[in-house]
């Protein structure tokens, strides 16, 4: 049993933000991977994602695409690596493998991209808002403002967002870089993993308004993960009246995956109301075969593995305008998620002197993990003017889970059929997570200068327990030598304050024309500013 407190009190001031994202991920490499992005009219691809990859898939480190297209990725260790490029408006592409020797700086020839084309009908198209925003503490992309993101869920919708990877097992990383905390309009989501991934893929882009990519969160953020935050902001019902809507979507495979979601919205010109319930199913197959030799054996593993995993999410809010420069708001959400994990294994085990096989390993891992999140948030917005508002909020949440695990493993002789040893094991181990914060931001901006200072307080506290037993018959026997509970308590006091100095400017003008779903930026594209 362990128990650890904090308290922790800080005040930053910055001043003059100049870089948006940090490349470097701390190890001290000398060589370099620059090049360049364009699109088929010559014209550079801007605030594309680039990923560094090893051995295919490993993601290395990561870096987005200038304004000029330009890309450099910095910290690179001697190897052979792939580049994979991703943006929204163009097909992911992914170069050949290609070596970086030490203290080189690797160029890489210009990489032109195809443009992304999607089956739509002749459409016109006028943007409230640029695709892509500079601020000077976070990049928004504007989901809203891109017709070719319809239709996709909200994990494929972080595919194609500036600097965003997700690697095969829906791992999300930033530059290159994991431990991402993800936000739900300025508020923490508490998920990860599977419960992550099930929220992610009950989300439509059509519900979507931005994603904000926070590389280097100040103060004003918890102090989780380490590569920094992504914030998704949804969108505003801003209809007077009773509305509602119904979707559902299916796809079959090997097996099939659907979602149905159901959204109702009530709006008056004092308070609007709202309540959205998306139900999720996906399962999916995985094989894996893979030879090895160890103790003067080889091993041939085969094993499959089904993964099930169902989720219901069910969000909800109320809006009331209190005065005219004044807004009380409440939101809550309730996830509800079932994952089953059924991976069924056999080892062929071979003597190499002489070469015979000497035995079969049969293994299974059963993994049954259900899980819930409930968040409610109390928001007040206060309009002081045009250029400054302070905005206070409560939030408390509550997560827990309960992830048990069979795992029989039986060794036969060579005929397959003898048995020669018999070890079969269970854990147990459960998580439950309370935490509440309250916070206040003021903001104020001026032509060159913006401010934005608060203070927060957050209490989170969690029991982890788990449980291991060894199955000699037919009931489990409990070991504590390999059993364990931990319980942590944290508490968090801060000041921030956060000063931006905007010493030089540089804006686009960016014209899109819209085709049977194929986007590209016209001939008179227009750039004019200074930086």
């Amino acid at each position: 049993m362990k128990n650890i407190k904090s308290i922790a009190l800080t005040a930053i001031i910055s001043f003059a933000t100049f870089s948006l994202f940090s490349q470097n991920n701390g190890t001290v490499k000398n060589s370099e991977v620059v090049g360049t992005l364009s699109d088929p009219s010559k014209l550079e691809v801007l605030y594309a994602s680039v990923t560094l990859l090893q051995n295919d898939s490993n993601i290395v480190n990561g870096a987005i695409s200038t304004a000029s297209g330009d890309f450099k990725i910095e910290g690179v260790a001697p190897g052979n690596y792939k580049l994979r490029i991703g943006h929204l408006e163009y097909e992911t592409y992914t170069t050949e493998t290609f070596t970086v020797l030490k203290d080189e700086i690797k160029v890489i020839p210009n990489i032109t991209l195809k443009t992304s084309v999607n089956n739509l009908g002749e459409v016109a198209v006028t943007y409230r808002k640029p695709l892509i925003e500079i601020k000077a503490d976070k990049l928004i992309f504007n989901v809203s403002s891109s017709p070719s993101a319809s239709g996709t869920n909200g994990l494929d919708l972080l595919k194609k967002a500036p600097g965003v990877t997700i690697d095969m097992d829906n791992t999300i990383s930033l530059l290159g870089k994991s431990g991402v905390q993800i936000y739900i309009n300025g508020i923490p989501s508490r998920l990860s993993g599977n419960d992550l991934t099930t929220f992610l893929q009950s989300i439509t882009s059509e519900n979507v308004e931005s994603i904000e990519i926070i590389s280097n969160p100040s103060a004003k953020y918890d102090a989780e993960g380490g590569a920094g935050i992504i914030n998704i902001r949804m969108k505003k019902n801003g209809s007077l009246g009773f509305n509602g809507s119904a979707t559902s979507s299916f796809t079959q495979g090997r097996f099939a995956r659907y979602s149905n979601s159901l959204s109702l919205n009530y709006g008056s010109e004092k308070w609007k109301a709202n309540v959205e319930v998306t139900q999720s199913s996906d399962k999916k197959f995985d094989g894996f075969l893979d030879t090895k030799t160890q103790n003067a054996s080889v091993l041939n593993l085969n094993s499959e593995e089904i993964k099930v995993q169902e989720g219901i999410n069910v969000g909800y809010g109320l809006e009331v305008m209190l005065t005219e420069n004044q807004t009380l708001s409440f939101s809550g959400s309730s996830v509800f998620n079932q994952s089953d994990n059924a991976l069924d294994s056999q080892t062929d085990i071979f003597s190499t002197n002489p070469v015979q096989l000497s035995g079969i390993l049969l293994s299974e891992s059963i993994v049954d993990l259900p899980s819930t999140n409930h968040s409610l948030n109390l928001n007040h917005l206060w309009q002081l003017g045009k250029t400054s508002s302070l905005n206070s909020a409560i939030s408390f949440g509550k997560y827990e889970s309960d992830k048990k695990t069979f795992q029989p493993n039986t060794l036969l002789e060579a005929d397959g059929a003898t048995i020669g040893e018999i070890d079969n094991t269970e854990f147990d181990a459960s998580t439950g997570i309370d935490l509440w914060s309250a916070k206040s931001d003021y903001e104020k901006e001026w032509e060159r200068v913006s401010l934005s200072a608060g203070a927060k307080y957050s209490h989170i506290s969690a029991k982890n327990s788990f449980d291991f037993y060894k199955l000699l018959g037919q009931e489990p026997d409990f070991d504590p030598s390999k059993s364990n509970d931990f319980n942590y308590s944290e508490n968090v006091a801060a000041l921030y304050a956060i000063l931006n100095v905007k010493l030089g400017t540089r804006r686009f003008k960016i014209n899109y024309s819209a085709s049977s779903g194929h986007f590209k930026r016209p001939p008179d594209w227009d750039r004019t500013g200074s930086a």
